[in-house]
C-alpha cells in the first residue's frame, strides 16, 4: 500500500512539474490545473522544492522550475541521455554496414552538437568526437536540424546568425537558402561533400518524436564512401529511433496514469 502511494505521488509529482514548466505558477492555478486539493498540491509542491526540483519565490509566492534541471541540463549528454539510449543500436548498426562514422546530432544555439559518435573501424576515417560542437549552417547534419524548424522561426533565427566562411555560399542568400530547406524537407536527407573536411562525404536525415530537431549522420572518406549507398539504410534507422521515441514520450501516457490512479483510488 505504502509503495502504491508512493508511485502515485511521483506521477502526480511529475503532473505538476509539466504545468510549472507550461507557465503557470500560482497555487490556485496548478492545484485546478492537476485537478488537486489545494492542500495536496501545496505538500507536493513543498516537497518538489526541497528536493530542488522546483522553486518557491518567498516575495511573490509563486512555484517554478528549480536549480536541479539547471544543473541537469548544463550538460547536454546528460539531459538528453533517452535519446542517446534510444539510438544507440541503429548509430552501431550504420557504422558496422556502412563502415563509416555514425553521428547523432542536436542543436546547441548555432551550433550543432555531436551527442553519440560511434567511429569508423577503418584505418583511414572521419570523426568529430562526442561533445564536438560546429556551426549550424555547415554540414548535412546542420542543414537537416535547421529544416525542422518552421519558416517563421527560421527568419527569426537567420536575422542573428553569422556565417562562418566555412559555410556554402547558398546559406547567406536567402531565397537560395530556403530553397536547400525546403529540398531536404521534400526529400527527407541532404547530401554534402567537403565542408567540414576536405575530401569527405555525408548524408543526414532528420529523426522525429523528440522535443528538438535531431540529425541522424554518416561521413566518411569520399574516396570510399558514397553516401547514397546508404539512403535507404539511415531513413529505416531513423524510423526506428522515431517509433522508439514514441513508446517512451508520448502527450498522453502521463495524463493516462494518473486517471487510472485515480481510477484505482
Amino acid at each position: 500500500m505504502g509503495s502504491t502511494k508512493t508511485v502515485n505521488t511521483i506521477l502526480l509529482g511529475a503532473k505538476i512539474l509539466q504545468v510549472v514548466a507550461g507557465g503557470v505558477s500560482r497555487l490556485e492555478d496548478v492545484y485546478q490545473q492537476v485537478g488537486l486539493s489545494k492542500s495536496t498540491a501545496h505538500r507536493i509542491l513543498k516537497s518538489l522544492a526541497q528536493t530542488g526540483f522546483s522553486y518557491r519565490d518567498p516575495i511573490t509566492r509563486t512555484y517554478h522550475i528549480g536549480p536541479l534541471f539547471l544543473q541537469l541540463s548544463v550538460n547536454p549528454l546528460v539531459l538528453h541521455r533517452l535519446l542517446i539510449v534510444c539510438a544507440a543500436d541503429e548509430l552501431r548498426h550504420l557504422q558496422e554496414t556502412s563502415r563509416e562514422t555514425s553521428l547523432l546530432l542536436i542543436p546547441l544555439g548555432d551550433q550543432r552538437l555531436v551527442l553519440k559518435e560511434c567511429p569508423s573501424s577503418e584505418g583511414i576515417s572521419l570523426s568529430h568526437g562526442e561533445g564536438s560542437t560546429t556551426h549550424i549552417a555547415v554540414g548535412s547534419a546542420g542543414r537537416v536540424l535547421l529544416s525542422q524548424y518552421d519558416d517563421q522561426t527560421l527568419q527569426q533565427f537567420f536575422t542573428v546568425l553569422d556565417m562562418p566562411p566555412i559555410a556554402p555560399k547558398f546559406m547567406s542568400d536567402p531565397d537560395l537558402r530556403m530553397k536547400e530547406i525546403n529540398t531536404i524537407r521534400r526529400r527527407g536527407y541532404a547530401l554534402t561533400t567537403g565542408e567540414r573536411f576536405p575530401d569527405s562525404a555525408g548524408i543526414s536525415v532528420p529523426v522525429k518524436g523528440y522535443v528538438c530537431p535531431v540529425a541522424l549522420c554518416v561521413f566518411g572518406p569520399k574516396f570510399r564512401y558514397n553516401p547514397l549507398d546508404t539512403m535507404n539504410d539511415i531513413q529505416a534507422s531513423a524510423e526506428r529511433i522515431s517509433a522508439k521515441l514514441r513508446s517512451v514520450i508520448t502527450e498522453t501516457s502521463l495524463i493516462s496514469d494518473m486517471k487510472t490512479m485515480r481510477r484505482e483510488n
